[in-house]
């Protein structure tokens, strides 16, 4: 098993991977082919993969407007989660960033997704508002999403 990093490219077997992880993850599927859309010529968006030899096993995917980007996504498929490669993934977006010269990181996260609180703040990132009803649960009801952000 070797881990390795690379950025997103607009390859459509890559967003077919990716669409499937989001598929196991969020109520709300994202298609290959929303995501393709992102990664479309003159669009706002960046991101980067983490992989298990050749295999995508999680995706992280920004859009970055002048200094400042929002996580839009971050995904891990469920059988490699809990192995710490969310956080290595952040971590190397993060670098990329910086590179890019991004100032300031936004997200938001789901007030019932306590694992990703978690990892985000212990990473640097802090509570600016919460959304009230922002996620629609499988139930009908409604969640409330926590935004959060970080000076890189």
């Amino acid at each position: 098993m070797t881990i390795s990093f690379s950025p997103i490219l607009n390859q459509n077997d890559q967003f077919t991977q990716m669409a499937g992880i989001h598929r196991q993850l969020f109520d709300v599927a994202w298609s290959a082919a929303s995501i393709a859309a992102m990664f479309e010529p003159k669009t706002a968006y960046r991101g980067s993969l983490v992989l298990d030899d050749d295999k995508i096993i999680g995706f992280i995917i920004c859009s970055i407007v002048l200094d400042e980007a929002e996580i839009i996504s971050m995904a891990i498929e469920k059988a490699f989660q809990q192995n710490g490669y969310g956080r290595l993934l952040l971590a190397y977006e993060i670098e990329t960033l910086n590179k890019l010269a991004v100032k300031r990181l936004f997200l938001e996260v789901s007030e019932h997704n306590s694992a990703a609180q978690k990892l985000y703040t212990s990473m640097g990132f802090q509570r600016l508002a919460k959304r009230n009803n922002y996620y629609k649960q499988p139930d009908g009801t409604f969640a409330d999403a926590l935004v959060l952000s970080c000076d890189l």
